[in-house]
């Protein structure tokens, strides 16, 4: 049995729900976590995502390379 991309929405909003006890902050702002979205994706796409990262102060989760 395989999951498709279209019902993975659904299951992190309920994983984040029953196994962290919150809820996205997604659902709260929609519009918002789109431009995010759009934007990390071109940060990404661009080859800056590590400076943005570095600008911001945080520490990559996984390196890749």
């Amino acid at each position: 049995m395989s999951i498709s991309t279209q019902n993975q929405p659904q299951g992190v909003g309920i994983s984040h729900f029953f196994v962290e006890g919150n809820v996205p902050a997604t659902f709260g702002h929609p519009i918002w976590s789109l431009l995010c979205d759009f934007k990390m994706f071109g940060l990404m796409l661009t080859g800056q995502m590590d400076k943005e990262i570095k600008r911001l102060g945080k520490r990559p989760v996984l390196q890749v390379f």
